[in-house]
């Protein structure tokens, strides 16, 4: 976690556009990727003690946030702006995601045949790895079709611009496209791949 506070730290020292802003942004997230593979080998140690773990993430984040103070910790991956010592924000992250992942085994048994939810599980990385592309894709067609309000400038420098037809709450349905669509395109993609003959040796 070292590499994610060094990431931290540089950017709050103004490395925060072009090709360092890449680097620090993969550095800053690197070593929760690697959190998520001790946690997967560790699972059922974390499993067995939920419960009192989520108690004990609880009162991390709090005496994080005590430990904040008034300006508290603002953490923007995209853009490279964070609020807090590099030491706090890595923190925040790491016990955030922890209780995280304890809530949801909590939680796992009342969801357990909820179609929705195997849908997304099954296909979180296909999530990931598209939603700015559908993001992209819809205000393309938006841009296409003059849509009033569209704010052309922000869609060619702002990924993540999202256009609300004047109504904030409308943004939901970039969130229900950014799922719909990769969990769609995978399970055409799956179904396509199982058409296709193996060879045989």
């Amino acid at each position: 976690f070292l590499l994610s506070m060094a990431s931290v730290r540089l950017s709050q020292m103004g490395y925060i556009s072009g090709w360092p802003r890449c680097f620090l942004r993969a550095g800053f997230l690197l070593p929760y990727y690697q959190l998520g593979v001790v946690y997967r080998k560790q699972e059922a140690t974390f499993v067995r003690r939920k419960e009192p773990l989520v108690f004990v993430y609880m009162l991390l984040l709090l005496g994080i946030w005590l430990a904040a103070g008034k300006d508290g910790i603002i953490i923007n991956v995209i853009s490279g702006g964070y609020v807090g010592s590099p030491l706090l924000v890595t923190g925040v992250s790491v016990v955030a995601i922890l209780l995280t992942a304890a809530v949801s085994e909590i939680l796992t048994p009342a969801f357990a045949g909820n179609r929705l939810i195997h849908a997304i599980g099954r296909n979180t990385y296909s999530i990931m790895m598209h939603h700015g592309f559908v993001i992209f894709c819809i205000n393309f067609c938006l841009y296409l079709l003059r849509v009033p309000g569209f704010d052309t400038e922000q869609f060619r420098k702002v990924l993540w611009y999202t256009y609300s037809w004047e109504e904030p709450r409308l943004r939901i349905l970039y969130l229900a496209a950014c799922i719909a669509i990769p969990v769609l395109l995978k399970h055409i993609a799956d179904a396509l791949l199982l058409k296709i003959p193996l060879k045989k040796e």
